[in-house]
């Protein structure tokens, strides 16, 4: 009996004990998990938007009904050739890296959240685990950083892989210590990467957008740590995506790559026939021939397309018919920097009172509102309180209340002055549950009107101080306003 009873405890610690370290190592997993998320870690790939329709699709090899790709792409060979090497690349055992180049607003963005994410990418790879980061100059610091291009990376391939995680734990014991992504030196940070690479349980693919995003100083780190991991992980497969910069020309350029804006004209046509093709006889010659004008001026870039489409469609609503949208077409700049210049000066020089008031918009935007604090970007209520003095006021006075429905009009006050304002180049988005915020159409309009951007001729914004404080709501900092000053463009 006593020999039983013994049998029964001894039976019963061993379940406790296998219970209790079952639940530390998930506990362990779980923080390790935990200490590589910040906030903002997938805002940048939720903004960009979908490709449209089957744009992208050539990528795959020619599509049936598709006229210009059936005979194998008699439209012009430098797309077949660039079909024929991105699969090769994808299905053989060659070289590890792919470069996606692309100038400004070609659609990059949009093009690797098509790879990343279409099953026929997958297929073409094989057995293997995709994924994806979309670095963001524009965003907070960690996601213009080679720290939270890691740590993005990592969570993935760690995230319920609790076998993955003990190997990272046993492999670095000091990771247990950390708790947040600002915990991790960088080489524990590339030294964890690289063990779950090279350990993970099917090869890893990775599809890395906007490389020339990642804070300058740091874009060196950034290609060495893409090397490193292509010649250290068995199997690995990068895709990576950048402007054609001088660094990354040197580095990339004798590697399989495509120049995206050399093989969207098919992709533009379609676009722009989907947008402007409801309001318009499609069968129209000259319908056709705006379509082709398009075309030919956007020298493949899709941003250059979509603010066009938009000049187009407000034409369209004032009963302009098709050659005087062509007229249109033709008035508008074919580079994207003279493109903006022209869309402020249009808004602008009619209603000269607007200058102020949007140039004012555009600093709160560029700067953040308080550049020296750690957010990176103002909120749309930022904004209305700097707008508007006496919501400033009342959030200053004790014991001050305000109905919500005096909150709910400024905001949409500054809502409709930010679209009124901007000319189009700024725009309200929000992700998840984070405050909405004003931003920039693209990192290429932001450059634009930002301080270190070249001044195109004759243009220049007042920002004309109104008076009053600036209020930084999260921490409660009561900021004297800024002299007036001038905004380059």
């Amino acid at each position: 009996m006593t020999s039983e009873a013994a049998k029964t405890r001894t039976e019963i610690t061993r379940k406790i004990q296998e219970t209790t370290t079952a639940q530390a190592s998930e506990a362990e997993h779980q923080q390790l998990i935990d200490s590589l998320q910040y906030e903002t870690q997938n805002e940048r790939r939720n903004q960009i938007v979908d490709s449209y329709g089957e744009t992208f699709g050539w990528i795959f090899g020619p599509r049936p009904g598709h006229p210009s790709e059936e005979n194998g792409f008699t439209e012009g060979s430098i797309r077949a050739q660039s079909s024929e090497s991105f699969l090769r690349w994808l299905r053989s055992d060659g070289p590890s890296l792919y470069w996606i180049s692309g100038k400004a607003g070609s659609g990059k963005s949009t093009f690797m959240k098509f790879l990343a994410n279409d099953q026929r990418t997958k297929a073409a790879l094989g057995n293997c685990t995709i994924v994806s980061h979309f670095v963001w100059m524009a965003g907070h610091q960690m996601q213009r950083s080679t720290q939270g291009l890691i740590c993005s990376i990592l969570r993935q391939l760690l995230q319920g892989d609790r076998g993955l995680s003990a190997w990272v734990l046993d492999t670095i014991p000091v990771v247990r210590c950390f708790r947040f992504p600002g915990d991790w030196p960088a080489q524990d940070l590339e030294a964890a990467l690289l063990v779950a690479m090279t350990e993970h349980r099917t090869p890893v693919s990775l599809f890395l957008d906007g490389l020339d995003e990642v804070a300058q100083e740091e874009q060196s780190r950034a290609l060495d740590l893409v090397e490193k991991l292509c010649s250290r992980v068995p199997g690995i497969r990068v895709c990576l995506s950048s402007r054609p910069e001088q660094i990354f020309q040197r580095r990339l350029s004798a590697g399989p790559t495509l120049r995206l804006q050399d093989l969207t004209r098919d992709d533009i046509r379609q676009y722009a026939h989907g947008a402007l093709g409801g309001a318009f006889n499609e069968e129209d010659p000259e319908f056709r021939h705006l379509v082709e004008q398009i075309c030919d001026n956007s020298d493949g870039v899709f941003l250059w397309v979509a603010l066009a489409v938009k000049s187009l469609k407000r034409g369209s609503e004032d009963d302009n018919t098709v050659h005087e949208l062509r007229q249109r077409l033709d008035a508008l700049p074919k580079d994207l920097h003279r493109l903006y210049e022209s869309m402020w000066h249009r808004l602008n020089d009619d209603e000269p009172i607007y200058r102020v008031d949007g140039a004012q918009l555009l600093n709160y935007v560029l700067d953040g509102l308080l550049p020296r604090l750690w957010l990176s970007n103002c909120s749309l209520l930022q904004v209305m309180l700097a707008r508007e003095s006496h919501m400033r006021r009342r959030i200053l006075e004790e014991n001050h209340t305000s109905s919500a429905e005096e909150w709910i009009a400024c905001i949409k006050k500054t809502t409709k002055a930010l679209e009124a304002r901007s000319a189009g180049l700024l725009e309200i988005t929000t992700d998840y549950d984070q405050e909405p915020c004003p931003r920039f159409i693209h990192r290429s309009a932001k450059e634009f009107f930002g301080k270190h951007a070249p001044r195109p001729a004759n243009t220049q914004l007042r920002c004309v101080n109104r008076g009053g404080p600036h209020i930084q709501v999260e921490v409660g900092i009561d900021c004297s306003s800024t002299p007036e000053r001038d905004v380059p463009t």
